[in-house]
C-alpha cells in the first residue's frame, strides 16, 4: 500500500501549478467544509476531483484498505477506486472506468481557515435558503418545484448510494419554503426544476432525464 501511495503522489506535478488552475464552485465549497485534501485529476479530457484526509498520504499501513471517491466539475460521483487491504484489493465502480487514464494533476492541502469558517450559501435567484441549504447538507443537485393551489412545494432527487444510475427521480417528503415537510395537496403541478451548476441552482422548464 505505501508503495502505491508513493507513486502515486511521485506522479503529481510541482504545486505552484494548482495557483493558477480554476476549481469549480461546487468543488470549492466541500472543499472549504471538510478542508480535505483536494486532487484533480484529467480523465479522458474530464475534470475529475477527490478528497482525503491528509494523513493518507503518508500512510505505512499496509494492511489498510482505502478508498477514493471521485467527482466531476457538477459534484456528481463518477467513480470509486478501493485498494489495499489484506487481500490487496484494487477494483473501481464502475468496471467501465479505465484506471489508467486516470491522471492526477496536482494536489493542494487542506485549508485550515476556511474549514473552520461558515460556509457561503450559493447565490439564487427564487429558491428559499432553507431549501438550499437542505439540499447542499444532503449533497442533492437536483429539485423539483411543484405548485399546489398557489403555493409551490419542493422535493429532492432520490439518491441511492453506490448506484450509478443516470436516471433522475424524485421521491420522499415535500417541503414549503420554510423546509418544513407537509402532506401533498390535489390539484399540484410540477412546473419547475432546479439545477446545482457552477455554485448556484439554475432553474429549467423541462424535466431532467437522463445526466
Amino acid at each position: 500500500m505505501l508503495y502505491l501511495v508513493s507513486t502515486f503522489f511521485l506522479m503529481l506535478p510541482a504545486r505552484g501549478s494548482c495557483k493558477a488552475d480554476t476549481i469549480p464552485p461546487c468543488i470549492a465549497y466541500i472543499k472549504a467544509e471538510t478542508g480535505k485534501l483536494l486532487t484533480k485529476y484529467d480523465y479522458k479530457d474530464q475534470q475529475w476531483f477527490s478528497y482525503q484526509p491528509a494523513e493518507k498520504a503518508v500512510t505505512n499501513n499496509s494492511d489498510k484498505m482505502t478508498t477514493i471517491t471521485f467527482y466531476d466539475s457538477t459534484c456528481q460521483v463518477v467513480a470509486r477506486w478501493t485498494k489495499g487491504g489484506i487481500a490487496g484489493l484494487n477494483k473501481i465502480s464502475p468496471d467501465t472506468v479505465d484506471i489508467k487514464k486516470i491522471i492526477p494533476l496536482w494536489a493542494e492541502k487542506p485549508d485550515t481557515n476556511t474549514g473552520k469558517a461558515p460556509a457561503k450559501i450559493p447565490e439564487t435567484s427564487t429558491l428559499p435558503d432553507s431549501i438550499i441549504k437542505m439540499a447542499l447538507s444532503k449533497k442533492i443537485t437536483w429539485i423539483e418545484e411543484t405548485n399546489c393551489k398557489q403555493v409551490s412545494l419542493y422535493r429532492f432527487e432520490k439518491i441511492t448510494p453506490g448506484s450509478y444510475n443516470s436516471n433522475i427521480e424524485f421521491s420522499g417528503l415535500y417541503y414549503n419554503n420554510h423546509g418544513k415537510a407537509i402532506p401533498k395537496g390535489s390539484n399540484c403541478v410540477s412546473k419547475l426544476w432546479w439545477h446545482f451548476y457552477n455554485g448556484k441552482f439554475n432553474c429549467t422548464q423541462f424535466r431532467p432525464g437522463k445526466r
